[in-house]
């Protein structure tokens, strides 16, 4: 168990808090030394302030994002490679790097480059683990998680619209076709959930079969 870092990753409100919370869950019921950070964890060391990010389209802005994106994560695997412990992390790579992205206007390239430099560099050190929510209907997935959450956080995401929902579930799709690709081409263990009705007793399940902590 030990030198584990366990990435959920999935589009905003598709349960990545709640399973890695279940993680961390199990691994406490076994004993299991581990450190669980959440996207808005006060402490999360790999936290990129995305929503100041204006632009990513030319070729400076990405040059700079990715330095700084890869120093953060080479300085992470510096600081929690020779821990005993598992590293539970949220939002890690699909939506806190990819899907920011190339939402800001990032070359596809570029963005799978970056990806998969992270991943090498999570490899020199731990030994990364993915389970990814591939919402099947991006669509009502935002419209259920907006009436979850409210109407400002609706504002907030820019969701005012039919036509603005529409437009979210086209880019959510797009960033989650690539995320697929590109993770049946890393040579990591991962764990895709095609999420149509949000069986959870099912999929927590199928998360603890994938890391064998049940």
């Amino acid at each position: 168990m030990s030198n584990r870092i366990i990435i959920v990753d999935g589009m905003p409100g598709s349960g990545k808090s709640t399973t890695a919370e279940f993680i961390a869950g199990k691994l406490n019921a076994m004993n299991i030394d581990h450190i669980l950070f959440l996207e808005t964890s006060p402490d999360n060391p790999l936290f990129i302030n995305t929503p100041a990010i204006d632009s990513l389209s030319t070729d400076e802005q990405a040059d700079e994002f990715t330095t700084k994106v890869t120093t953060l994560y080479a300085d992470f695997i510096e600081r929690y490679k020779e821990q005993q412990t598992v590293v539970i992390i949220e939002s890690l790579i699909y939506q806190g790097i990819l899907s920011v992205a190339l939402f800001k206007g990032m070359q596809e390239n570029k963005v799978k480059t970056l990806v998969k430099r992270i991943i090498e560099i999570l490899k020199e050190g731990m030994s990364p683990e993915v389970i990814f929510y591939f919402q099947v209907d991006a669509e009502h997935n935002w419209r259920r998680i907006c009436e979850f959450r409210g109407p400002e956080f609706a504002k907030n995401c820019g969701l005012h619209t039919d036509e603005d929902f529409k437009r979210a579930a086209q880019g959510w799709s797009y960033t989650q076709d690539i995320f697929c690709e590109l993770l049946n081409e890393w040579n990591i263990p991962s764990k895709i959930i095609r999420n149509s009705d949000y069986s959870w007793d099912e999929y927590n399940k199928e998360i603890c079969e994938f890391l064998q902590i049940d």
